[in-house]
C-alpha cells in the first residue's frame, strides 16, 4: 500500500486481533477511533530540503556517528552511579570528545 501525504489512515481491527502488543495503540479507546495517520515522508521531505540549502551556500554537512555519542552520553551521566559494574566501550571511543566539530555545521 501506498500512503499519499495529505490523506488519514485507518487501521482495521484485525490488525490489533492479530498483532498483540500491549505497547501498541490501540484502534479505539473508549470508544473513539483512532485515525493513524504518516508524517514521515513530510520529514524527511523538509529536512532533505534544508540539507540541499546548505549544500548550495558551500557549508559543509556533517552527520556524527549517533551509536558513538550515545555510548559517550551514556557513559558520562552515569560515571558517578556505576561503581561494581565493568564499563566496556569501544576502542574508537574518545571520552575526551576532542572532535566536537564532528557535531557541527561547517562553512
Amino acid at each position: 500500500m501506498e500512503f499519499k501525504e495529505g490523506y488519514a489512515y485507518h487501521i482495521k481491527d484485525d490488525f490489533f486481533n492479530k498483532v498483540k502488543d500491549p505497547k501498541l495503540m490501540r484502534n479505539k479507546e473508549n470508544g473513539n477511533a483512532v485515525p493513524v495517520h504518516t508524517t514521515i515522508q513530510k520529514i524527511i521531505n523538509n529536512n532533505m530540503k534544508q540539507i540541499r540549502q546548505l549544500i548550495k551556500l558551500n557549508i559543509k554537512v556533517v552527520f556524527p556517528d549517533v551509536n558513538n555519542i550515545e555510548k559517550i552520553m551514556l557513559l558520562e551521566l552515569h560515571q558517578e552511579t556505576i561503581k561494581e559494574v565493568a564499563v566496556t566501550m569501544d576502542e574508537s571511543i574518545n571520552t575526551n570528545i576532542e572532535d566536537e566539530k564532528d557535531w557541527e555545521i561547517e562553512r
